[in-house]
């Protein structure tokens, strides 16, 4: 039976892929743990141990054990790899598989065919593996020859100390030849689906944040409108205090106004509560909120290109609806169904590795490249790079930033896009 867009499931098997997450923790750290006795107590020593104990113990005893060796195993492993990781990370700048391109290519294939997906998983499951059997290694090996060297002269301790280096050398050998073999099956897998397409798709899907992307907020007037109608008196040094607690609050990715009228309760009349002062201020955000200069022509040229356009933006949090003010600009015309707003409906918050996820899985209907814009550097382009889209920076005053990619004007991303457009070449 042919699988999604045609690849059979019979070469392909379907596997949860905790079950490669589980086994990749599993066998290392039970390999790890095994060693690291060996080279202390001693080859014979450690098995001599091992029989008396299963000799004396009661089946409830060795079966106690076992799933706690399990447990700490798989704990151990994760904390070596993380480790581990962390020092590769330092010393190679990033992984052997962090370029852009190949995480394009994984994240289409992960998300447009879960059968072509498990293949990967399972192998960046055996990487992980070989890594963590090298490290683990290598620490074994240094122990064994520590113990050796100061606390005993037992050869069977100094030979299982070089066999585990060798081993440890082994296992970075099998970990470069699964990345490789990784970088393979994505580029092939890539390939297939593709020539089932029939090609690479001309046109992108733009990734467009709403507040300061699109849309100019005069935040600064809504605070002195609701400081005019429930503030003591009139406080000019209040609304800007309000305004820079906003900007603090936003490019952290919190939207809940009501934090920011907590800091300064005492400035208002008594009995207004926060939530009412939320209220006054989003209503008075939307009846301001004006489409940025530019904005309509660009949206109408890039739709008139063919590509696909979607608004991915945040909550505004208690007292406003986000849907509403996009509706209330016309804005929504141009995305129809494709606007993801994080934090509504128990959907994960705008800014983490989860909202992405979201947003590619509405979306992977195409094979194309994706590219997000946005005014915040953090919130918008960090997560959209770390899984492969190219990035643009709209400047903001209110959250300043430097990217590799920056616009002032929505006008001048038009010849980006031009220049990220695949060259939809028909693949044979």
């Amino acid at each position: 039976m042919a699988g999604q867009d045609g690849i059979s499931r019979e070469s392909i098997k379907s596997v949860p892929q905790v079950y490669f997450d589980i086994v990749a923790r599993l066998i290392p750290g039970i390999a790890i743990i095994g060693s690291i006795l060996v080279v202390i107590a001693g080859p014979e020593s450690s098995w001599s141990n091992l029989q008396s104990w299963l000799g004396e113990s009661s089946g409830f005893s060795i079966t106690t054990m076992t799933a706690l060796i399990l447990l700490l195993s798989y704990i151990f492993a994760i904390l070596l790899w993380c480790a581990w990781s962390s020092l590769a990370a330092v010393i190679c700048g990033e992984k052997y598989w962090d370029s852009e391109p190949f995480r394009w290519k994984y994240e289409n294939i992960k998300y447009k065919n879960a059968v072509a997906g498990d293949r990967v998983t399972k192998l960046n499951a055996q990487v992980h593996m070989g890594e963590t059997l090298a490290a683990g290694f290598i620490l074994c090996s240094l122990i064994g020859f520590g113990v050796y060297f100061f606390h005993s002269s037992d050869l069977p301790r100094f030979v299982s100390s070089v066999l585990l280096f060798f081993a440890a050398l082994s296992s970075w050998n099998a970990t470069i030849y699964f990345v490789r073999h990784m970088k393979a099956t994505v580029d092939n897998n890539f390939s297939i689906l593709m020539s089932q397409k029939g090609r690479l798709s001309e046109r992108l899907v733009l990734l467009f944040d709403f507040d300061g992307t699109l849309v100019e907020l005069d935040k600064l007037e809504a605070y002195q409108k609701v400081v005019d109608n429930y503030g003591l008196y009139p406080q000019s040094d209040l609304v800007k205090a309000l305004h820079k607690l906003d900007n603090e609050l936003c490019a952290k990715g919190e939207y809940d106004r009501r934090k920011v009228f907590e800091q300064y309760a005492n400035k208002f009349k008594s009995g207004i509560d926060t939530g009412k002062l939320c209220r006054l201020f989003w209503k008075a955000v939307t009846d301001t909120q004006n489409i940025k200069p530019c904005c309509l022509e660009t949206l109408d040229i890039l739709e008139n290109e063919d590509h696909i356009l979607a608004c991915v933006t945040d909550s505004d949090g208690f007292g406003g609806n986000k849907l509403e003010r996009i509706q209330a600009t016309g804005l929504d015309r141009y995305f129809g169904k494709r606007v993801f707003i994080g934090g509504d409906k128990g959907r994960p918050r705008k800014g983490c590795a989860e909202y992405m996820e979201w947003v590619i899985r509405d979306l992977a209907l195409d094979f194309t490249r994706w590219v997000m814009v946005g005014d915040k550097t953090e919130i918008d382009l960090v997560p959209a790079r770390a899984i492969g889209m190219e990035t643009v920076l709209v400047k903001n005053d209110e959250y300043p930033g430097v990217w590799q990619r920056e616009v002032k004007s929505l006008h001048e991303l038009l010849p980006i896009i031009r220049r990220l457009k695949p060259t939809g070449q028909t693949t044979t």
